[in-house]
């Protein structure tokens, strides 16, 4: 993705970004060194959760925690069957814990220059 679009898109998530990782003003930012910066953000930065379109809910959770909560769920799995196995009545399975949806929101048309607008069969210059 090319940096000015990066930036007419995305430009409140990259000021805040390299404001929090590196405590620059991206006003004050060569271009040269703006795009360096760029990237190399890393992979939990607001630029790339909104390029991504990663719901917000989501955005907290890493692989890390995706891992642990699938562990988690496996020992209940266990302890589930072993109980099962064991008793006349065995109780109702265990819920795996909640994961975040993962569901896309639907992309609203922008256009990418001032100057540019849209008209009902697509995008036209003025």
């Amino acid at each position: 993705m090319y940096l000015a679009q990066v930036y007419c898109d995305h430009g409140e998530a990259m000021e805040a970004d390299f404001f929090h990782f590196w405590g620059l003003d991206i006003n004050e930012v060569g271009l040269r060194r703006m795009r360096n910066l760029f990237e190399r953000l890393p992979y939990n930065s607001e630029v790339h959760f909104e390029i991504n379109q990663t719901p917000v809910e989501a955005r907290f959770w890493d692989i890390n925690t995706y891992m642990l909560a699938n562990i988690f769920d496996m020992i209940n799995a266990l302890d589930w069957h072993t109980i099962a196995a064991n008793t006349k009545h065995p109780p109702k399975p265990p819920k795996p814990i909640k994961r975040p949806d993962l569901k896309k929101p639907e992309k609203k048309a922008k256009g990418f220059w001032p100057g540019r607008t849209i008209v009902d069969k697509g995008v036209r210059d003025v």
